[in-house]
């Protein structure tokens, strides 16, 4: 739940649990896999002080804004996350043609 928690979620619903094995030589290893959809969940009271309606919308709001506000973040986090590994994938192939140019320059 912690990176539902860092997206401002206060549950998970439809958690799902799989695990994986596999083997690699001498290893035996587990991979233990967890889904499940953020949510904000809120118990319902019933009320007839419109201050305590409006303090409670007044929460919600605030809970459904950080959890917009979370995933927005989160998603501008695997973006960069993804133009970097991109990055580094044609730098590395940049030099590798280089190098294969300069070998063919060289012979």
């Amino acid at each position: 739940m912690g990176w539902a928690k860092r997206l401002g979620a206060n549950a998970l619903l439809a958690l799902r649990y799989r695990k994986e094995t596999g083997s690699e030589g001498n290893y035996t290893y587990s991979i233990h896999c967890y889904s499940g959809t953020p949510a904000i969940v809120m118990d319902e009271r019933l009320s007839t002080s419109a201050e305590d309606v409006r303090r409670g919308g007044q929460a919600a709001s605030v809970l459904i804004a950080r959890l917009k506000n979370g995933y927005l973040e989160e998603q501008d986090r695997l973006k960069t996350e993804k133009d970097n590994l991109w990055l580094g994938i044609r730098f590395i192939a940049g030099l590798f043609l280089l190098i294969v140019v300069a070998l063919a320059v060289l012979y």
